[in-house]
Formats: C-alpha cells, sequence, structure tokens
C-alpha cells in the first residue's frame, strides 16, 4: 500500500466512524461535541445548554449530561440553577441518580413541544411535564427520552 492510499484509506475509517456515532453510542455520541443553536439558528452560550460526556476518571464516559439553565434561556453560572439529564445506556452512574429510566427508542408524546434548542444532531423536546422527570431529543429517525437527575450528579 502506498502512503497516499493509506491516508485516504485512514480518512475514509475515520469518516466511517463519525458517520456512525461510535463512541457514545450513535448520533447522540456527538452532541458533546456539538454547537446548540436556538430555532432560528442563533448560537446559545454554553451556560444555557450543553452536553458533555461523563468522566473518564470515574470510569463514567459511556454516559452523556445535558445541563439545561432554568427557567429555559437562562444562562445559569451555577450548578444550583440548571437541571441535569443523563444519557446513560450502561448504566455507570448510580441507579437512585435518575428519575424515570432512559428510553433510547421512544415516541414524542402527542403533548410535547420543542424547547427551542437544537444542534446539527437533534433537537430538544419536552414532554408535558415541561422537563420536570425527562427531556426529548429527536434525531433524524429516532427519538430518546433522557430522564433527569434527582440530583446533580458529579464526579470528584
Amino acid at each position: 500500500m502506498t502512503r497516499r492510499s493509506g491516508e485516504v484509506t485512514r480518512v475514509l475509517v475515520l469518516l466511517v466512524v463519525a458517520l456512525l456515532g461510535v463512541g457514545c453510542g450513535g448520533p447522540a455520541g456527538a452532541l458533546s461535541e456539538t454547537q446548540w443553536r436556538t430555532l432560528d439558528g442563533a448560537a446559545v452560550d454554553e451556560d444555557v445548554l450543553n452536553v458533555i460526556q461523563g468522566p473518564q476518571h470515574c470510569d463514567w464516559q459511556s454516559s452523556l449530561w445535558l445541563h439545561l439553565g432554568w427557567p429555559p434561556g437562562t444562562a445559569a453560572r451555577r450548578m444550583q440553577n440548571r437541571r441535569q439529564y443523563v444519557r446513560d445506556p450502561e448504566g455507570v452512574l448510580p441507579p437512585e441518580s435518575t428519575r424515570p429510566s432512559l428510553d433510547l427508542d421512544t415516541r414524542l408524546p402527542p403533548e410535547a413541544r420543542p424547547a427551542g434548542f437544537r444542534s446539527d444532531e437533534a433537537e430538544l423536546w419536552f414532554g408535558p411535564d415541561r422537563g420536570s422527570r425527562a427531556v426529548y431529543l429527536r434525531f433524524v429517525g429516532h427519538v430518546e427520552r433522557w430522564p433527569r437527575s434527582r440530583e446533580i450528579v458529579a464526579c470528584a
């Protein structure tokens, strides 16, 4: 194999990995790398909404944590002014840390409404409880329900 064909192969492998969303599981894995926007396209500050990967030093890297300033649209510089929702498909977080269970293949409830935020991968939606127990992330082809943390999950 020539150096050029090796580079092309490497680029193609990286592209396939990115398209498949390998890492934190499908399209959701890319959420920690994305810029969130309002529905009209304005960039959203990380104090308003962010998604981070769980910390590796606690072996929680398979989880994703969505932080949302509360009320929605608020820039929350302190965790007390945020709500946290988690995607923990491998169950690495303490089981008592979330309310309803994670659902990686659900439907939006008929009463669901857009929360006002989107990324290139997903749109954030509220169910009838307006985020008090869970939020919905609508991806192309499927919807996930992420439960709200009972208390802010953190790792020392």
